[in-house]
C-alpha cells in the first residue's frame, strides 16, 4: 500500500527560510545598485520564478549576468525594494501613495498578479477627488482624454465626447453643474451635425436647465448654433481652416514619391508633400514628431543609400545623411531617442544607427542571418523578425544579438510585415509563400512570455508587400498585392476580439510601401 502526503507548509516555510538567507546574504548569488545607493541582495532563481523579465536577465549573456549586479536605474528605491520583498514572501501593501509607481514597476517586470492587484486597488478606491488621476493613469481611457483635451475631435468623436459628459454629470448633478459648462467647451458642435445638435444637445435636461445654453458654449458654436446658417456649410469651412485628424497613418513609398495620410476613424485620406524620390521597399518610421523614410528601390532596382525626414508641421520632406549601405527589404524600429535599419535583401546582414540629435550614422553589432527582416520594439529591446519565420534580440544596453532559441515557424515567407501589439506580443502578418507559391491570408502571433507562435484570425484577403500598423491595440493593414496585382484594400483586426473588418480603401493601390502612426495635429496643406 502506497500513500502520498503532501506537507502544506513546506512551500511558505522555505520562502520564509530564503527571506532570511536573503537578510544574511546567505548563498545569494546577485545584487542590486538601487538609486539610493543601497546594494540589494538576492537569489537569483527566486526572482527568476517569480518574474519573466528577472528570468531573461539571469539567462541571457548580458553584462548583468557576467557582473553578478545591475544598476537599477529610473525606479524608485522603495517600489523596487517591495518588488523583490514580494517575490520572497508573495505579499505587496499598496496605498494611495504608492499604488501607481508599483503598477508601473510590475508591469515593467511583467509581474501579472501585482499589477491585478494593483488595478482592483484602483477601482475599489475610486472616488471624486482621485478619478481625474485613475483616468489618466488607465490606458483604456487615454482616447477619451486626448479627445476632450485636443479639440480637434471628428463627428463621431465629439458625440463619444459629449455623451461621456452628460452621463457623468447626470451621476450627481448637485455637485457636478458647476463643471458643466467647461466641459462642454470641450465639444466641438460644428462637428458634431445638425440634427444631433437639434434633437439631442438642445434638448438635453442638463442643457436646459441652465438658464441660458449660450454660456456654456464657445463664441464659435454659438454662433453657429443661433445664426441658423448651413451647417454642412459652417462645417466645411471649418474643415477648410483645420484638417484636423486623430489616429493619423502616414503612408510612403512605392512605385511613387507620393504620399498621404489616412485617418482610421474618419476613413478620410489627404495628400501631402511627395518624398524626393521614389523608394519601393523602404523603411518608414516616426521619431518624436518626425517622420523618417529610409533606403528603398529607386525606379532601376538600385538600392538607395538616402534617407529624408517629413516634417509634419510643415508638410515637407529633407534629405538626411544617408547610410553607409544601400537597402531595400530591412527592418527599421526607434528605441531611446535612435534610429536602427536592420539587414536587409541581397545578403545584408549589417545594422546601423541614426542619431537625429548629432546627424550621424554608426554600425552596431551585425545580426547573425542577413536575409529580409522586420523589426519592432518591445520591453526596451529590439526584435527582428528574419524571413518571416525566426527572431532575432538585441539589447541596446548590451549590444549583441541573440537568436532566440526553438521559436523558428515552420512555413517561412518574404514580403511579410510585423508589428508589436498588445506589450508583449509581435504579429506576423500575410506574406509569400515559397512552399506554397502564394500569398498568404495567414496571421501568427509570437508570445514573449513564453516563447510559443500561435494562429490568430486570418485576413480577409490574401496579401504580401502590404504595409501594417499597430493603432490604440488594434492593427490596420494597408494595401500590397497578392497574385491578382496590386490591391487598395485596408482592413482592422481587433485583437481582442480576434476578428478582422474590411474598412474603406485608400486612394491608390499602395505597394511596397510603409506606414506609421503620427500624432494628431492640423493639416494646413
Amino acid at each position: 500500500m502506497e500513500k502520498t502526503y503532501v506537507n502544506p507548509d513546506l512551500f511558505n516555510a522555505s520562502l520564509t527560510a530564503l527571506n532570511l538567507w536573503r537578510s544574511s546574504r546567505r548563498y545569494c548569488d546577485f545584487y542590486f545598485i538601487l538609486e539610493d545607493g543601497e546594494h540589494l541582495y538576492c537569489h537569483q532563481n527566486i526572482l527568476g520564478v517569480v518574474s519573466p523579465y528577472f528570468d531573461a536577465m539571469f539567462n541571457s549573456a548580458m553584462e548583468e549576468k557576467s557582473n553578478k549586479s545591475a544598476k537599477m536605474q529610473d525606479i524608485d528605491a522603495n517600489v523596487f525594494r517591495q518588488i523583490v520583498d514580494y517575490c520572497y514572501t508573495g505579499e505587496i501593501s499598496l496605498n494611495e501613495d504608492n499604488v501607481k509607481s508599483i503598477l508601473s514597476a510590475s508591469n515593467f517586470f511583467q509581474i501579472d498578479w501585482i499589477v491585478n492587484e494593483c488595478k482592483q486597488f484602483l477601482v475599489s478606491n475610486l472616488k471624486p477627488t482621485n478619478c481625474l488621476g485613475i483616468w489618466k493613469l488607465a490606458g483604456q481611457f487615454i482616447y477619451l482624454l486626448v479627445c476632450t483635451s485636443a479639440k480637434n475631435c471628428t463627428t463621431i468623436a465629439s458625440n463619444f465626447v459629449y455623451q461621456a459628459i452628460t452621463k457623468w454629470i447626470k451621476a450627481d448633478f448637485t455637485a457636478r453643474e458647476s463643471h458643466l459648462a467647461q466641459l462642454i467647451d470641450h465639444v466641438r458642435l460644428p462637428y458634431v451635425g445638425k440634427k444631433y445638435l437639434l434633437n439631442r444637445i438642445l434638448t438635453e435636461d442638463v442643457i436646459k436647465m441652465k438658464e441660458t445654453s449660450c454660456e456654456m458654449f464657445p463664441n464659435e458654436s454659438s454662433n453657429y448654433k443661433l445664426s441658423g446658417k448651413n451647417t454642412d456649410e459652417t462645417q466645411n469651412q471649418l474643415f477648410k481652416k483645420r484638417k484636423t485628424m486623430r489616429c493619423n497613418v502616414l503612408l510612403a513609398g512605392g512605385d511613387e514619391n507620393r504620399c498621404m495620410v489616412y485617418n482610421t476613424l474618419t476613413q478620410e485620406q489627404v495628400n501631402i508633400a511627395p518624398m524626393n524620390e521614389v523608394r519601393c521597399y523602404n523603411g518608414v518610421v516616426r521619431l518624436n514628431d518626425t517622420v523618417y523614410s529610409m533606403g528603398g528601390l529607386d525606379k532601376t532596382a538600385l538600392e538607395l543609400k538616402t534617407a529624408e525626414s517629413y516634417n509634419i508641421s510643415t508638410n515637407k520632406w529633407t534629405y538626411i545623411p544617408p547610410m553607409d549601405k544601400g537597402r531595400a527589404g530591412f527592418g527599421i524600429c526607434a528605441l531611446n531617442g535612435l534610429i536602427y535599419v536592420c539587414g536587409g535583401y541581397c545578403g545584408n546582414n549589417s545594422v546601423e544607427c541614426y542619431n537625429p540629435a548629432t546627424a550621424k550614422w554608426g554600425y552596431v553589432a551585425n545580426l547573425t542571418a542577413a536575409c529580409e527582416v522586420r523589426a519592432v520594439v518591445l520591453e526596451n529591446c529590439i526584435y527582428c523578425v528574419i524571413s518571416g519565420s525566426f527572431i532575432e534580440r538585441f539589447d541596446p544596453r548590451e549590444g549583441k544579438w541573440y537568436e532566440l532559441p526553438m521559436v523558428e515557424l515552420p512555413n517561412s515567407c518574404g514580403f511579410f510585415d510585423v508589428v508589436a501589439c498588445g506589450g508583449h506580443y509581435l504579429y506576423r502578418i500575410g506574406g509569400f509563400s515559397d512552399e506554397q507559391e502564394t500569398s498568404l491570408f495567414s496571421v501568427n502571433r509570437f508570445n514573449l512570455r513564453n516563447y510559443i507562435w500561435e494562429d490568430v484570425a486570418p485576413m480577409n484577403f490574401c496579401r504580401r508587400e502590404h504595409s501594417a500598423v499597430e493603432i490604440d491595440g488594434d492593427i490596420y493593414v494597408f494595401g500590397g498585392s497578392n497574385e491578382r496585382g496590386s490591391i487598395s484594400s485596408v482592413e482592422c483586426y481587433n485583437t481582442r476580439f480576434d476578428k478582422w473588418s474590411a474598412v474603406d480603401p485608400i486612394q491608390k493601390e499602395l505597394c511596397c510601401g510603409g506606414a506609421v502612426e503620427i500624432p494628431s495635429v492640423a493639416l494646413n496643406h
